[in-house]
């Protein structure tokens, strides 16, 4: 029902595709950031690392480790 889907590997696209979604209606945008212009420096004892975490949180993703 959605007027554009967008998925994050040809894998996904193909698998809807496959459930019958219309190819042209899929975009492939992958997860990842471009070096060019993010440039993070190294963590010390005056910057601690800093993360963002973008997604659901359960079990299966270990952020009990964190």
């Amino acid at each position: 029902m959605a007027e554009h889907v967008i998925c994050a590997s040809s894998f996904t696209k193909h698998s809807l595709v496959s459930c019958g979604v219309a190819e042209d209606k899929i975009d492939v945008v992958p997860y990842g950031v471009d070096l060019q212009i993010f440039k993070p420096g190294r963590p010390s004892a005056d910057r601690p690392l800093t993360f963002l975490y973008v997604a659901r949180k359960s079990p299966a993703k270990s952020l009990e480790c964190y």
